[in-house]
């Protein structure tokens, strides 16, 4: 809880202790520490772990950097602390794969002052390029013989394995190659390590213009930021970001040290957590072409979504931030960052051009479309505040306009109205059907008025009398089998997650009764019977430690995630012990007999057949008594 608690505000909530997630932009504390199971859990964006994944998390450290940060913290050397065998491992491979890139940065970067490089040499000194700057950022050349970097990474001692594992050298039926070759080469920095990955640009008007290094264990495009490591350290109150690596540098080399570039990729919810650590506000200085313009609605989406401000440049009459400051110079530049526009109200005026605003029809469709947009933001002010403005800039009735987006919200909320998808890196969070576990994502609820409104129109469906309403009747009829299997298999899981929650915790003294009835093997998801197998072997030894298991799964998020939403106390403070064991019990009864449905159908044996048919109907009529 101490480590947690430098870092953000949280506060004594019965036996645990809540505040606002770091991870993501929320108005309502979902963000819950267990002082004494030593973990936290997020209900909203599902994020959790121990002291450890959290500083990992937060400051994007690797295990070794977060676990010597604490060790510090405590006053002890983390040469004498522990660390598992596989902790250590991984750690130690990590650094080999830093040193093997280490290794490759520097020969390229000694190919492009040798006679080798003198082409690409002269080609980065015509783009503007000093020196100066080419040590800056440690650019290099790889030369066109495809092996050059193989042959020197193996003369130093490195194996096949751990320069496929690099993705520096690519392994297949053609034989062996480098991954770059005959292109500029940009060392990619992490903002607290070494070179963890390559972008490399071809010379001249070839395809692919880019490659980036695959993904490696060091290295995600999704969650890195080229110029990171210079941005960091800017005292502005925001970041530019840009698409490439020449925009970063030119940014950079007009004195706009707050600039970073998204690696070529599309802006994800990685590089906005990322971005999160170090400014509240973003402007977008994205390529001015169709695909710049698409790029940055997107990027836009994304980082309102993570509460930033943001955006965006006006770029014309260029197409990217190199050229335009080389025709209109860094002060212009500096100018229309202060004059660049806020990106929703940007977007929208982007959207009026898809329409004809002198029909009054195409006028009324265009209304709509901002309505509906502007039913994204959920927190009234903030809606408020941006219908005013639209109302202002379009010249439209402020009442119409609030009229209809509350209209058009109100129809969403019954399911009548399609609903934008938002994807995320986070998997969602659902509801438990029996009530005891909290927060449940807004996607599946609305998932469940969805489903009202299609049984509504399968009820509409069976009483028609044509053959394409039967056809739609069949349609409606497969939809909801598989939507009825889905909804079992969700409620299966749930009641799991009960019982594991339960056994960990011991609440109302549980464990040894849920363990009557069921064992681990019981359990019908891989990890759930894990994690069960877990309990049952701590229980044995009297000591359960939550921050053990869950540090079991560091190096898989997603399974920490769950891990930690599971042993960390999901259950409302005013639960009865006759309410919850009356959950606890359907959820034995229907993981049983899901069980010998599923025996039932893979027996061939008669008799065993009828024994578990009786078996069957036995525990319907006389239930789980605990």
């Amino acid at each position: 809880m101490d480590v947690i608690s430098s870092y953000i505000k949280i506060q004594k909530r019965g036996a645990d202790y809540k505040g606002l997630c770091p991870f993501h932009t929320e108005k309502t504390p979902s963000f819950s520490v267990s002082p004494s199971k030593q973990i936290f859990h997020c209900f909203g964006c599902g994020k959790g772990g121990n002291a450890i994944s959290f500083v990992m998390q937060y400051e994007n450290y690797t295990f070794t950097e977060a676990f010597t940060l604490l060790a510090q913290r405590a006053g002890i050397s983390p040469d004498n602390g522990f660390i598992e065998d596989e902790y250590r491992r991984k750690r130690d491979y990590k650094n080999l794969l830093l040193n093997i890139n280490r290794e490759a940065a520097l020969f390229f970067y000694n190919n492009l002052k040798s006679q080798k490089g003198i082409n690409a040499l002269n080609y980065l000194k015509n783009r503007g390029l000093t020196i100066s700057d080419i040590t800056k950022f440690g650019l290099g050349f790889a030369d066109s013989s495809g092996s050059s970097l193989y042959s020197h990474l193996k003369e130093k001692g490195y194996d096949d394995t751990q320069l496929k594992d690099s993705g520096l050298v690519n392994f297949n039926d053609k034989g062996i190659r480098d991954r770059f070759w005959n292109r500029i080469i940009f060392p990619i920095m992490a903002a607290n390590r070494g070179v963890i990955g390559f972008g490399g640009r071809v010379m001249g008007e070839g395809l692919p213009k880019y490659i980036n290094s695959p993904e490696t264990g060091i290295f995600d495009k999704s969650r890195n930021l080229y110029g990171l490591n210079f941005a960091k350290n800017t005292k502005q109150t925001f970041m530019l970001v840009c698409e490439g690596y020449m925009d970063l540098i030119a940014l950079q080399q007009a004195g706009f040290i707050n600039s970073v570039a998204t690696l070529g990729t599309a802006l994800t919810q990685g590089h906005a957590l990322l971005l999160k650590r170090y400014v509240k506000k973003v402007v977008l200085t994205y390529d001015s072409d169709e695909a710049g313009i698409k790029a940055a609605l997107r990027a836009g989406s994304v980082l309102r979504n993570e509460g930033f401000m943001v955006n965006i440049l006006d770029m014309k009459p260029y197409k990217d931030p190199d050229e335009f400051i080389k025709g209109l110079g860094a002060q212009e530049f500096a100018n229309r960052i202060k004059e660049a526009k806020n990106s929703f109200l940007w977007e929208i005026n982007l959207l009026k051009n898809d329409f004809d605003m002198s029909d009054p029809q195409m006028q009324t469709e265009f209304y709509k479309s901002i309505a509906s947009k502007l039913c994204d933001f959920e927190e009234g002010l903030e809606r408020d505040n941006y219908i005013k403005a639209i109302c202002r800039e379009h010249v439209i009735l402020y009442d119409e306009m609030k009229k209809l987006v509350l209209e058009i919200d109100a129809r969403r909320k019954m399911g009548l109205e399609r609903m934008p998808v938002k994807k995320s890196d986070s998997s969602s969070n659902n509801n438990s059907k029996t009530g005891f576990l909290i927060n449940g994502s807004k996607e599946a609820k609305n998932d469940l008025m969805r489903g009202a409104f299609n049984n509504k129109l399968y009820e509409i469906s069976r009483r028609s009398g044509t053959d394409a309403e039967k056809n739609a009747d069949n349609v409606v009829q497969s939809r909801m089998l598989k939507k009825r299997a889905a909804d079992r298999e969700f409620s299966l899981l749930s009641n799991q997650k009960l019982l594991l929650s339960c056994m960990v915790n011991n609440t109302f003294d549980m464990f040894e009764k849920i363990l009557k009835h069921i064992t681990p093997s019981d359990f019908t998801n891989d990890f759930y019977r894990e994690l069960a197998e877990d309990i049952v072997r701590m229980r044995t030894d009297d000591d359960v430690s939550a921050a053990l298991i869950v540090n079991r799964y560091a190096q898989d998020e997603e399974k920490q995630k769950e891990a930690s939403e599971i042993l960390i106390n999901n259950f409302n403070e005013d639960t009865k012990e006759e309410e919850l064991k009356k959950a606890v019990s359907e959820s034995i009864l229907k993981l049983k007999l899901y069980s010998l449905e599923n025996d039932c159908k893979n027996t061939t044996d008669i008799n065993k057949l009828q024994d578990m048919m009786i078996e069957q109907n036995s525990l319907r009529t006389r239930g789980i008594s605990l």
